[in-house]
């Protein structure tokens, strides 16, 4: 297991969340506003712990932007309004999932065996982030994702 497999399950949990429009597959360098609201999912920092001589504990922290709007853009203070109903949304989805569970949808290619303890762990609050240049409106989700990973060393 690792950000090859997690990051993909995250996006596909996000594709079912109620009023995202678009979950990008990789880390887009420009945000398209027909897109929002648009999540962005970046794999973060990872603690590391070893179990045995060929197995560890993988530790690492998911961030996602959940991109809401291009900031300034509608009227005053439209964009922080908006933002209101996603807090309670994005918590309670992700805190019901702690196994990263998908809700009856074809997973593809995504590995069905692989067991992962998941921890929901807040949110930025609404917040004004640049990108590509331009200013927008995000709810940064943290997701702690703990799994097993097998250590096999190749050159």
């Amino acid at each position: 297991m690792s950000v090859a497999t997690t990051r993909p399950r995250i996006i596909a949990m996000w594709k079912q969340v109620t009023g995202v429009q678009k979950v990008y597959d990789n880390i887009p360098r420009v945000i398209q506003t027909a897109h929002l609201p648009a999540v962005i999912v970046f794999p973060g920092e990872m603690a590391f712990s070893k179990i045995a001589s060929d197995i560890g504990e993988d530790d690492r922290l998911y961030r996602s932007w959940l991109v809401l709007a291009e900031f300034g853009l509608g009227t005053e203070a439209q964009s922080e309004i908006d933002a209101d109903p996603w807090f309670d949304r994005i918590r309670d989805y992700f805190t019901a999932r702690p196994g990263l569970e998908l809700d009856n949808v074809a997973v593809g290619d995504l590995p069905q065996d692989l067991v992962f303890n998941a921890e929901y762990e807040g949110d930025s609050g609404f917040t004004i982030r640049p990108y590509g240049g331009k200013d927008y409106a995000v709810i940064e989700s943290r997701l702690r994702v703990n799994e097993l990973a097998s250590i096999a060393y190749q050159d």
